[in-house]
């Protein structure tokens, strides 16, 4: 356990902020971040607006995704482990 005259930093050597192990970031890095998020929340809304039927094509995706996770790739994963 380090001493309370060390403290943790990140991998640029920042100080380690709170008790979520994030580095503190500078104002514009936070504004960036903050753009960024907003900007993609603006872009799905605009996405679900445009595409008819999105529901259904998330559905399909999302069942698609669960197959090959469930059935497929835990078989490729066991031969690859276990060539013999």
């Amino acid at each position: 356990m380090l001493g309370d005259h060390m403290q943790q930093t990140d991998q640029r050597g920042r100080p380690l902020k709170g008790g979520f192990g994030q580095a503190s970031l500078s104002n514009g890095e936070v504004s960036f971040q903050n753009a960024l998020r907003l900007f993609m929340v603006i872009l799905t809304g605009v996405v679900v607006l445009a595409v008819p039927n999105f529901a259904n094509l998330m559905a399909l995706v999302g069942a698609t995704c669960c197959t090959m996770i469930a059935f497929v790739l835990p078989g490729i994963f066991h031969l690859k482990l276990f060539r013999g």
